[in-house]
């Protein structure tokens, strides 16, 4: 037989569980392997010793007092729990810190971009989309007194 049965069935051969021919094969294994012959007597001593422990005999209320602390343990992982465990005055007074350190850093974030940084890619988009490409309306044109008079009316329109 291969370790894996033999360990497999082991109890049951310790508790004379098995048939005739299984306990045979079962024990010229164990004859001539070393590790399940090991595994086999620490189970027969860990059987040894159960067998001469004597038992704890239970308080009559040991039901009782478990179904309690179950119930007990339940309630306390189910009820809602606060966020933080501070008083209310102080959770207040850091929420308004932490957003109030936001407000400034965005400001100061504000600040460090200029507006020439976002003149200058404005200018980049104009000059590479070919915006600042067109030419003025010849003088004079009918294009030219168009414009003119179209530009005036929008500057003067409220």
């Amino acid at each position: 037989m291969k370790c894996g049965k033999v360990r497999r069935k082991l109890v049951a051969y310790l508790d004379g569980e098995l048939g005739e021919r299984q306990k045979k094969l079962i024990k010229e294994h164990l004859e001539v392997c070393d590790g399940c012959r090991k595994e086999a007597e620490i189970l027969i001593r860990t059987s040894c010793f159960l067998k001469g422990w004597k038992g704890v005999k239970p308080s009559l209320d040991l039901e009782a007092k478990f179904w309690q602390k179950v119930f007990s343990e339940e309630k306390r992982y189910l009820s809602p729990r606060p966020i933080l465990k501070m008083p209310r005055a102080v959770f207040s007074t850091v929420l308004l810190g932490v957003l109030a350190a936001g407000i400034l850093l965005g400001v100061f974030i504000e600040k460090t971009l200029s507006w020439r940084t976002a003149r200058f890619w404005e200018e980049e988009y104009v000059s590479s989309s070919g915006l600042d490409s067109f030419q003025d309306f010849p003088s004079g044109s009918l294009c030219e007194a168009y414009f003119n008079l179209t530009f005036k009316e929008e500057e003067n329109s409220p």
